[in-house]
C-alpha cells in the first residue's frame, strides 16, 4: 500500500472525534506505510475512533492519556453513541487495538506524559541502566515501564522484602489478568528489573531465577528443519509444465537454496535481480 494518505471511511465512531481526527488519520497513514491490509487499517482506526469518542465523553485531556486511562476505557460499560450493545468491559482483542493506537500516540505531540514522570525513582534508574547496558530503543523502554507499572503494585515497592514466593505470586496474578504473550513479556521484564536491583544490592541476588517460565507448546511438535532428501522430494513434486508448478518450484528454491525468508520472497521484484548477461 503505497498511497501517501489512507482514505478512511465514515463509521459509527466518526461523530464527536474532530479534535483527534488528524491524529487518527496520521495513525492510519502510518499503518498503511507498514503495508498493513486495508481491512486491518480500518479495524485499528475504528478502535482508535471509539477510544477518542470515549475520551471526549469522559472529558479526559490528551496529555492525561496513559495506561491507567486505557484500563478505565476497557472497564467502561459501552454506550458511547447509543449504537453498541452494553457490555461489562471491552473485548481483549479490541483492547489490543486501542493499545496499539496509544503506543502510536506516545510518539506524537498529542501525548506528553513521559517516562521521566514515574512515581518510583528506581524505574528512572532502571531505564538508564538498560539504556547503557542493553541499548534498547525508546519505544521498548516505554513498554518496560508499562509492564513495571502493572507488576510493581503486586510485588511491592520495597525490594528488600522481595522473596521467591512473592515474585511467583505476582507473575501468577498477572497470568490471570492478561494473555499469555503479555505474561511472557512481563516475566522477561521482571527478570531484567530484578537483575538491576541485585546489581545495586537492593534485593536478594539470583532472585530473577524465581520468575517462572511460561509454557509455550504451540507448534512445538513441528520439526525444526526438513532433511535434505525431503527438500529435494518437495522440489521434484512441483508440476513444472504448468505456470503454478514453475512458480512453486521457484519459491521453494529461493527458500531452500538461498535461505530467503517468506517475506523476502513475497516482496521480491524483477528489478531486484542482478542479471548476468552472456559475453558478446
Amino acid at each position: 500500500m503505497s498511497q501517501a494518505s489512507f482514505e478512511l471511511r465514515e463509521s459509527r465512531w466518526s461523530e464527536g472525534r474532530d479534535a483527534y481526527a488528524p491524529t487518527i488519520q496520521a495513525f492510519a497513514d502510518h499503518l498503511a506505510s507498514l503495508d498493513y491490509r486495508a481491512y486491518t487499517v480500518m479495524r485499528l482506526a475504528s478502535a482508535a475512533r471509539h477510544f477518542c469518542v470515549w475520551l471526549q465523553l469522559s472529558k479526559v485531556a490528551p496529555d492525561e492519556i496513559d495506561d491507567d486511562v486505557v484500563a478505565r476505557f476497557t472497564r467502561h460499560r459501552c454506550c458511547c453513541l447509543g449504537r453498541r450493545r452494553s457490555a461489562p468491559r471491552i473485548a481483549i482483542n479490541f483492547e489490543r487495538r486501542v493499545r496499539r493506537f496509544v503506543r502510536f500516540l506516545t510518539k506524537e505531540p498529542i501525548n506528553r506524559r513521559r517516562n521521566a514522570q514515574n512515581d518510583d525513582p528506581r524505574i528512572d534508574a532502571y531505564l538508564t541502566w538498560i539504556r547503557v547496558h542493553r541499548g534498547l530503543s525508546e519505544s521498548t523502554m516505554h513498554n518496560h515501564v508499562q509492564v513495571l507499572r502493572r507488576v510493581l503494585p503486586l510485588l511491592g515497592h520495597d525490594p528488600k522484602e522481595y522473596d521467591a514466593q512473592r515474585v511467583r505470586d505476582a507473575v501468577f496474578e498477572i497470568s490471570r489478568r492478561y494473555a499469555r504473550s503479555c505474561v511472557k513479556s512481563a516475566a522477561s521484564v521482571l527478570r531484567s528489573y530484578l537483575r538491576f536491583l541485585a546489581s545495586r544490592r537492593e534485593c536478594r541476588p539470583s532472585l530473577d531465577q524465581a520468575v517462572p517460565t511460561m509454557a509455550a507448546w504451540r507448534l512445538s511438535s513441528l520439526p525444526r528443519y526438513l532433511p535434505a532428501e525431503k527438500v529435494e522430494a518437495l522440489i521434484a513434486s512441483c508440476n513444472r509444465p504448468t505456470p503454478a508448478g514453475i512458480r512453486d518450484r521457484a519459491i521453494i528454491l529461493l527458500l531452500a537454496r538461498l535461505g530467503l525468508r517468506a517475506g523476502d520472497v513475497l516482496h521480491l521484484r524483477i528489478d531486484d535481480l542482478e542479471w548476468v548477461l552472456p559475453p558478446e
